[in-house]
């Protein structure tokens, strides 16, 4: 049993153990955690290297902490480079490169949605007036001429009173279902002189907001690049996003077959998922299930061989960082990264990007630092491990053909 991922994940030991062992043993394949936890070490100590950082201190926290900083914040001004937004104080440009470059790396995610001219059949038969008064806007019709649909209809759901979402959920189930798509979630920026009016009544404490319905990541122009490590950060997260909404559609595609886009669509948006059951102890999560998925899907792009023949067949995977990557090669330093982390006397030290930018950003010191992420997804990466093994990815298969909701054949 690996003491450095009890550490990492900050759990009970016996607890722990006991889960391991009990996987292990189903699997056949016993070390699967130690072998983990040395890919871990290694990689940790060659990131630290890959920093400069001389060996003697390559174990060392506070050097590496400090490291990371510097490294997320040297990237942060080739990502502005890149994006053309250096230091500038115009909020509604940087809100619309950063909508851009995220629309352009992620053209495969894609998620049950809305089309153009569904939002505006819904947004006409149920004008969303508040929404209007408040943005001066005189009719809905003139509006849907100059801004697409789907964006009035995304902030008209954070405006508008429960009741006019009811209503609207109500009759999308009469749209007809060639106009709710499967298409590319989108990310757009919101106009500053909407935001200026809007945000006192929207409350989101954040830099952008989700529609399910919509497909939509709205930016809202509030991100100031003058603060170091903000556009690396921002750029992160609406690709983590991204990449969560087309997640969320998935265990959907055979009851939206079933029953209808239409009927589907209001689920997706309550965020009622199928519960996936235990496999020996190990409770399979859906993030988990479409990386699975989403690589075996690579593997027969690739030879053309497939162990399964359940396949979503249109689903690929590729990591955060990897689009990162492809935007800005040196970015590739984060690259399998999102489950590295280091023991430290101040709790475990994250190298997932999100974690680092967003210690940064917020000017955490070592000791406050942020290591959710970390957290998370070195989780999953121990759950994927386990369900590789034959044993538990028959089980699991078996399990995802039992749920109504999912097309996997």
């Amino acid at each position: 049993m690996s003491k450095l991922l009890i550490d990492l994940l900050g759990v009970d030991e016996r607890p722990f153990g006991r889960y391991v062992d009990r996987l292990e043993k189903v699997c056949m394949n016993p070390g699967i955690d130690i072998r983990l936890s040395t890919e871990i070490q290694l990689a940790a100590r060659n990131k630290a290297i890959e920093m400069s950082i001389p060996p003697d201190d390559v174990a060392n926290p506070k050097i590496i902490y400090d490291a990371l900083f510097d490294t997320a914040a040297a990237h942060d001004v080739l990502l502005q480079n890149k994006l053309r937004i250096p230091q500038t104080t115009n909020l509604e440009l940087v809100a619309k490169r950063l909508a851009i470059t995220v629309n352009a790396v992620s053209r495969k995610e894609k998620a049950l949605q809305l089309s153009s001219s569904a939002a505006k059949q819904l947004l006409k038969a149920a004008p969303p007036t508040k929404t209007l008064r408040l943005l001066k806007l005189r009719s809905i019709d003139a509006v849907m001429k100059r801004f697409d649909p789907r964006m009035i209809y995304a902030v008209a759901c954070h405006i508008e009173a429960k009741s006019w979402t009811s209503q609207v959920h109500a009759k999308m189930k009469r749209i007809s279902d060639k106009d709710i798509v499967w298409s590319q979630v989108e990310s757009v920026a919101l106009p500053l002189k909407w935001y200026e009016v809007l945000a006192p009544i929207m409350q989101t404490g954040g830099f952008y907001t989700v529609n399910k319905e919509a497909g939509l990541l709205i930016v809202y122009p509030v991100i100031n690049p003058a603060r170091s490590g903000s556009v690396l950060l921002a750029l992160s997260l609406l690709l983590q996003s991204t990449h969560r909404l087309a997640m969320d559609s998935m265990p959907y595609r055979r009851r939206s077959l079933l029953k209808g886009n239409q009927s589907v669509l209001p689920e997706i948006s309550h965020g009622a998922q199928p519960t996936l059951t235990h496999i020996h102890g190990l409770l399979p999560t859906w993030p988990v299930v479409y990386r699975m998925m989403g690589e075996q899907n690579n593997e027969i792009a690739a030879d053309g061989k497939s162990d399964v023949d359940l396949l979503l067949d249109d689903l690929e995977w590729e990591s955060i960082e990897s689009k990162l990557a492809r935007i800005q090669p040196e970015l590739g330093f984060w690259l399998n990264t999102h489950y590295v982390g280091v023991r430290s006397p101040f709790g475990p030290l994250s190298m997932h990007i999100v974690d680092v930018a967003s210690s940064l950003v917020s000017g955490r010191g070592l000791g406050s630092h942020r290591a959710e992420h970390l957290e998370s997804s070195l989780w999953n990466e121990l759950q994927l491990r386990y369900l590789r093994e034959r044993g538990l990815k028959k089980a699991l298969m078996n399990q995802l053909m039992s749920v109504e909701e999912l097309m996997i054949y």
